[in-house]
């Protein structure tokens, strides 16, 4: 079994604390891939997950971490509560996007909301 380690992370950044984290209410995407590398494992799934989120309303910062065969992507919002149940759909109808192009043998990702109810609009 190949073990390897990467500090793969990529960010995209609206805002960020004083200490370079950005603040908000955060959605934890997570995939299993076994690649070849975390450069490759960095192309077939965080990538895709990364640009398919960019478009979601709300969200201040995109953050990705490969470890070993787990990929994880933290969607962090504006704001500390919960964001609406549009931004909510819209994550989901995201990852179900990028999923499309996920090699076959990837995980299907795991989506955490952190136990949190989106607001309804109106």
């Amino acid at each position: 079994m190949r073990i390897w380690t990467a500090a793969l992370v990529a960010s995209t950044a609206l805002g960020a604390s004083a200490q370079g984290e950005a603040v908000g209410y955060t959605v934890v995407i997570t995939t299993d891939f076994q690649a070849s590398s975390a450069e490759a494992h960095e192309a077939a799934i965080a990538a895709p997950l990364e640009r398919a989120l960019q478009g979601v309303s709300g969200v201040l910062q995109i953050r990705s971490a490969i470890l070993q065969e787990r990929s994880t992507l933290r969607v962090v919002f504006k704001s500390l509560d919960a964001p609406s149940c549009e931004s909510f759909a819209a994550v989901s109808n995201a990852v179900l996007i990028a999923r499309r192009s996920f090699p076959p043998e990837a995980s299907a990702p795991v989506v955490n909301f952190g136990g949190g109810q989106c607001k309804k609009n109106g």
